[in-house]
């Protein structure tokens, strides 16, 4: 077997009980909820070199990217996917804040005084729509990340200007997908939820 390492993007919530131990790794994006005797070979391979005999589950374990190969750079591979999708014109990503209002208040935070339930108006709207379809020739894939304050105070928007771009990119044969970030809480730390 190769020698094999740990992704430095792993991230492991072994304190749910209930025999599960949450895997994420933020570079593949993977996330996976595992028994407590899986996870001890995991473990047990990164102690002491002995090798994952369940062989499905080593597969996973390399298929996500929780065990890389020892001379992968992954720093490098982050970098390189940074700059394919800056030069990469076939792929569009935005980032649409619906809205700067939240109603977490957590004290950490930029957004500080945004109590209020403002949205992104209809003019707003509509010039971010103009600039998506001036832009969008030769795209084969949009991708938006709806952020905020709390992106979800902002579902109006969020349901409008959805509606518009996928209708754009059925139009345009364009593939389509969304995800979310909302803020970080004590109760399910910062993640992204996918749309």
């Amino acid at each position: 077997m190769m020698k094999l390492k740990p992704s430095e993007y792993n991230f492991i919530y072994d304190d749910l009980g209930k025999d599960q131990i949450v895997m994420y790794n933020s570079f593949t994006g993977a996330l996976a909820v595992v028994k407590e005797l899986q996870y001890a070979q995991f473990t047990n391979y990164l102690e002491t070199g002995e090798e994952i005999k369940d062989k499905e589950f080593l597969d996973n374990l390399l298929k996500c990217g929780y065990l890389v190969p020892e001379d992968i750079d992954e720093r490098f591979l982050v970098k390189e996917r940074m700059m394919h999708g800056r030069y990469n014109h076939s792929r569009m990503s935005l980032t649409i804040a619906p809205t700067m209002a939240c109603n977490f208040r957590c004290v950490y935070c930029f957004e500080q005084g945004h109590y209020g339930e403002r949205l992104m108006d209809e003019e707003t709207q509509k010039n971010l729509m103009d600039f998506v379809k001036k832009h969008i020739a030769g795209v084969k894939s949009l991708y938006v990340t709806w952020f905020g304050g709390e992106p979800l105070i902002g579902m109006p928007v969020i349901e409008e200007l959805s509606r518009q771009l996928i209708e754009l990119c059925e139009e345009k044969e364009i593939t389509y997908s969304a995800g979310i970030v909302m803020p970080y809480t004590p109760f399910d730390r910062h993640i992204e939820r996918v749309v």
